[in-house]
């Protein structure tokens, strides 16, 4: 999915946002291993998510928006 450059890349956004107290959405987390592929049956490609893929990544972007905006910001 990312190469090494890009998980250091997106590891530097995070850290950065942190530390300025700015929320990050996650959404690859759930779907690549811990070197940036993505995890067997989450991709057909090994570019773009497949349905699985992309449905655990919306599922992972509205937990977050829930937490960062609260239940009633948030429309289903």
């Amino acid at each position: 999915m990312f190469p090494g450059s890009v998980v250091t890349v997106n590891n530097q956004i995070r850290s950065a946002a942190q530390l300025e107290g700015v929320a990050v959405l996650d959404v690859t987390s759930p779907v690549v291993a811990v070197d940036g592929t993505w995890t067997p049956g989450y991709s057909d490609d090994g570019e773009q998510p497949n349905a699985s893929g992309a449905t655990l990544m919306i599922e992972a972007a509205v937990s977050q928006f829930t937490n960062i905006l609260g239940t009633s910001n948030v429309a289903r």
